[in-house]
């Protein structure tokens, strides 16, 4: 079983197609970005509803989850409250690029995870200060610490798995029905 790409990039020419009237127009194709997928599957599209409550979800959770009023361990609860983080950061990404692949926005949000986390060697006092408020401590972190860069893996890792299981089982009973 072959599996042809049904993936389309921006293209730089121009096509020319006949108006009503008989008029010419040259018209810039629309430029969309599906995912590889066999022929006759639907190409990702993400609902940007979902992903918003997602995100206020994992935010809410991951301010409980190093609020103390969990009994975590302090490694489950740095770690796990990273992981969460990651995971805001995949959910962003999906959320303004709905039609990228699951995997590149896993790579764009790993990307982004690992830059702000070596922004943390950084220390100027422009960043300093907007790391002093809680809301860019939150963001932005304040030392660098290299097992947050796993910790960023497995949450963006547990991200992409379950947008790519909705996804199959989504896409079984589409066809299904």
């Amino acid at each position: 079983m072959t599996h042809q790409p049904v993936t389309s990039f921006p293209i730089s020419f121009q096509h020319q197609f006949t108006r009503a009237g008989g008029r010419t127009s040259n018209v810039r194709p629309r430029a969309t970005l599906l995912v590889n997928t066999p022929s006759g599957t639907t190409p990702l599209h993400r609902h940007r509803g979902w992903y918003a409550l997602a995100v206020v979800l994992v935010i809410g959770l991951g301010l409980l989850w190093r609020s103390r009023l969990l009994p975590l361990s302090s490694f489950i609860a740095k770690y796990g409250g990273d992981a969460l983080w990651a995971l805001v950061v995949f959910l962003g990404f999906g959320f303004l690029f709905t039609r990228l692949s699951t995997l590149r926005v896993a790579l764009l949000a790993l990307c982004f995870a690992w830059s702000i986390e070596f922004l943390q060697l950084y220390h100027a006092h422009w960043i300093d200060f907007i790391r002093s408020s809680r809301l860019g401590h939150l963001v932005l972190g304040s030392t660098f610490n290299t097992p947050d860069l796993l910790a960023y893996v497995v949450g963006i890792t547990i991200a992409a798995i379950v947008e790519l299981s909705h996804r199959s089982t989504h896409h079984k009973s589409t066809n299904s029905a």
